[in-house]
């Protein structure tokens, strides 16, 4: 009898740490991806409003360069303005990123099937 008592004590107790572990494990998983999130927004403001800059990013005590490109879309000719991204010499990608870019209804979002972010800012 005791010992099935001790044995449902620790089955009990170890779910408990097992969940308490999960929940904080999830907790940092979203402070993380906030934090990522939150670097990645400020880098794609930080590239609209000087497309001709390197886009470095603070993260821990270095700084990171983020790989983005800024494009100007006129009615009859886009302009690669400048980037650090690696994939630019594939015209083929670059106009399939911007036309799924364009038919995106918000001004900020990811391209989840690219694993990119875009921010898109109209200037008349």
């Amino acid at each position: 009898m005791l010992r099935k008592l001790r044995l449902k004590f620790v089955a009990l107790s170890m779910s408990l740490v097992a969940v308490l572990l999960a929940v904080v494990v999830y907790a940092v998983f979203l402070s993380a991806r906030e934090n990522f999130d939150r670097i990645s927004r400020e880098a794609l403001w930080r590239t609209i409003n000087n497309p001709s800059g390197q886009y470095a990013a603070a993260i821990g005590k270095g700084k990171v360069t983020l790989p983005c490109f800024t494009v100007d879309i006129w009615p009859t000719n886009v302009y690669l303005i400048g980037g650090s991204y690696s994939e630019l010499e594939n015209s083929e990608l670059l106009q399939e990123i911007l036309l799924a870019c364009v038919e995106q209804p918000q001004n900020e979002g990811r391209l989840k099937e690219y694993g990119l972010r875009y921010l898109r800012r109209d200037e008349g």
